[in-house]
């Protein structure tokens, strides 16, 4: 094999990095593009790490640049937006879709002449409780940063809020599944540098655990082994398809799963 293309936005580069042991070296990798259900929006025709030309020929785009809340400015076009910053997506096309927002954010790598090369950067998809607007990508970079620093066996891992009652704060819980070498104080440690990465990464979450208060710090959910793969199994049994979930907004999300411990830490 000399050559793979597949997705290799920082929200898979988990699943990257287990088919390069698989095949046992690094093998060069190129992105396919982002190519949604509503039409294509760039193609992979450089060597630019995870970008793509945007196809301007096909579809009419326009831009929402995102701000540091997570909210979106006024549309622009593709010759307006500037390297290194992220945008939401809109799309006209052809078959009749008008300013149609397909919930992707982009970010702009740089130029091919004066085409934007763009990479997929998140969903327009966040976990809120109190106004904290936490990212899918902000959870996933500081959750996998976070495993490999404290060295905790976790493979997979879904974070979703959790109400407390009365006078308790809401706060966030990492579900992972049950395992011997993971021990308590391990678990603590490893909630610590995660709470740290996440307010690092998601400036209104910061303020939210420590301007405001509102926030208590993320708690870790110990479920059963394999409650994942089972998941897995009931979602392709009703949509025909398992897709990666790492967040959920549903404080009921939990309830499916069997909880053997919650494991916290001191605020």
């Amino acid at each position: 094999i000399h050559l793979i293309s597949c997705i290799t936005a920082d929200i898979n580069k988990k699943y990257l990095e287990q088919l390069y042991k698989t095949f046992g070296k690094k093998i060069p990798t190129r992105e396919p593009g982002i190519y949604a259900s509503e039409g294509r929006i760039n193609i992979g025709v450089t060597k630019e790490k995870d970008a793509g030309v945007l196809v301007a020929n096909t579809n009419f785009f326009e831009f929402q640049e995102m701000t540091n809340t997570g909210r979106f400015k006024k549309p622009i076009r593709a010759h307006e937006i500037q390297k290194g910053k992220q945008y939401k997506v809109r799309i006209t096309t052809k078959e009749g879709l008008y300013r149609y927002d397909i919930g992707d954010i982009i970010t702009v790598a740089g130029f091919k002449g004066k085409l934007p090369l763009i990479k997929y950067y998140d969903r327009d998809k966040y976990i809120n409780i109190v106004g904290e607007n936490l990212s899918t990508i902000a959870v996933i970079q500081a959750s996998e940063e976070s495993i490999k620093e404290e060295r905790v066996e976790i493979n997979n891992y879904v974070v979703c809020p959790t109400i407390q009652q009365g006078k308790q704060k809401p706060h966030y819980t990492i579900i992972i599944e049950e395992n011997k070498k993971n021990t308590k104080t391990k678990i603590q440690k490893f909630l610590k540098t995660l709470d740290k990465k996440l307010q690092e990464k998601g400036k209104t979450y910061n303020k939210a655990r420590n301007e405001f208060g509102r926030l208590d710090p993320i708690s870790a959910t110990i479920i059963r082994k394999k409650s994942f793969a089972k998941r897995d199994e009931k979602a392709v049994q009703k949509t025909g398809q398992a897709k990666p979930e790492h967040i959920s907004k549903d404080p009921n999300y939990i309830k499916q799963f069997e909880i053997l411990e919650e494991i916290k830490v001191k605020n």
